[in-house]
């Protein structure tokens, strides 16, 4: 829980609570997806955001109810990104944005 909760506090600290969710629930949805690491260290490692050694109450709140079974987004949404990350993705796989983050189904 508190891995997971970190990874979203350095991901998207600031951001609205339907926002961790939805964050949470992308890194979820790679378990198990040939894609991605068979395990949520795994997916969580590959991130890149496992800089952290620290998570807010919101955060911690997110992690504990999408490790409950919570998920905001459907299975096939397996990417985002930051709206102002820079970059162009293909508008095709264009799933929906919340806060600052674009959510996708491919890239």
């Amino acid at each position: 829980t508190a891995q997971l909760a970190r990874t979203l506090h350095v991901l998207a600290s600031g951001e609205d609570y339907g926002t961790l969710l939805a964050v949470g629930s992308v890194m979820l949805n790679r378990v198990g997806n040939p894609a991605f690491a068979d395990t949520l260290e795994g997916v969580l490692e590959q991130t890149g955001a496992l800089t952290g050694d620290e998570y807010d109450v919101e955060s911690l709140r997110a992690a504990r109810e999408l490790l409950s079974g919570t998920r905001t987004l459907p299975e096939n949404v397996l990417y985002l990104k930051r709206e102002d990350s820079g970059g162009c993705w293909s508008s095709d796989g264009f799933f929906k944005q919340l806060g600052s983050f674009q959510f996708f189904t491919n890239i």
